[in-house]
């Protein structure tokens, strides 16, 4: 099996001009990026800038009420994205009796590459913003929409920093991660539940990092999909722990799910306690882990009934589908 979780974290730093040790002890205290800083490529970026007047808004008042608006945020927006995904997976279902009870034959989902047309999608996007960051003319537009600054929080930029990547390494490794959780059978047959899960898992890691910066006043700013990747990661692991998982780096060694998620963990824990130099949002990591679980335990169940809950607009939905088969 393709390795998943080596590419979503054990990898070394981007190659490029490393931070001073100035700059690295004068980057908690920044509450914007740099426009020289250097970009990881990883989920956290950490640069020296000048204070501001927002960070003593955002961080000197009520710093419980600030932790708590973006977790109130992440959840509305999960529960947003389940919803879309519950309404896209019946109307996929119920165009395909549509077709299976006209006789005609099932359409073959197309495949390129190994992927499927909303996998290609999505990482064409991704491709675009990431070209984006390659031109010096977008530089303020980029750092405004898609980096999430736990300092200046923005609804926008916590969606658009998920897809956002401003290195090459970063982006090649978050995006094979991507195709190769995408390729696990469960998430193939489920593209709605995948992406809704990938999603909303970027959405609470990135929360959970902006209330973990407010609370030690330290703001950072954010981009990246590995929260999410993370979220897929301990769902699969907790669907089929027998799944083996092979590291980067060191060919033949494969553990198994529990073991690696338990290796995964202890190494962001120790980055969350800052037992190395790391410029790695961990709390990012950590989050995307936790509700991965949450995903397996607390979402799958209501996932597996949600017909149900969606109630009477499922013949809504039917009849937009026949319509349409």
């Amino acid at each position: 099996m393709l390795s998943h979780f080596a590419r979503l974290g054990l990898v070394g730093p981007a190659p490029g001009r490393p931070l001073s040790a100035t700059s690295r002890l004068a980057a908690p205290l920044a509450p914007t990026i740099s426009p020289n800083a250097m970009m990881t490529p990883f989920v956290s970026v950490r640069t020296m800038a000048s204070a501001s007047s927002m960070y003593g808004q955002k961080f000197g008042q009520s710093p419980m009420a600030g932790a708590f608006r973006p977790l109130l945020a992440a959840g509305a927006t999960t529960i947003g994205f389940y919803s879309i995904a519950a309404i896209t997976s019946r109307f996929g279902r119920a165009v395909a009796a549509k077709k299976q009870l006209s006789g005609r034959p099932a359409v073959k989902r197309p495949i390129i590459f190994g992927l499927d047309a909303s996998t290609l999608a999505f990482l064409t996007v991704q491709t675009g913003i990431f070209a984006s960051w390659t031109t010096q003319r977008n530089m303020n537009t980029m750092y405004r929409l898609f980096t999430y600054n736990t300092a200046r929080p923005t609804f926008t930029s916590s969606l658009l920093s998920t897809v956002s990547h401003a290195t090459p390494l970063h982006f090649g490794f978050n995006s094979f991660a991507f195709y190769s959780l995408s390729r696990i059978p469960f998430f193939w047959n489920d593209r709605s539940f995948f992406f809704a899960t990938l999603l909303s898992g970027s959405a609470v890691a990135t929360a959970i990092t902006g209330a973990y910066s407010t609370l030690t006043r330290s703001p950072v700013s954010l981009l990246g999909l590995s929260g999410g990747l993370y979220a897929l990661f301990s769902y699969y692991v907790m669907r089929d722990p027998d799944a083996r998982f092979g590291i980067i780096f060191l060919p033949g060694i494969s553990l198994r799910g529990p073991e690696m998620l338990l290796l995964a963990s202890a190494f962001e824990i120790a980055g969350v306690l800052k037992l190395f130099r790391s410029s790695i949002s961990h709390t990012s990591h950590l989050g995307g882990m936790l509700f991965g679980l949450l995903a397996f335990y607390g979402i799958t169940p209501i996932w597996e009934r949600r017909d149900r809950f969606l109630g009477p607009i499922n013949r809504l939905i039917d009849q937009v589908a026949f319509k349409l088969a």
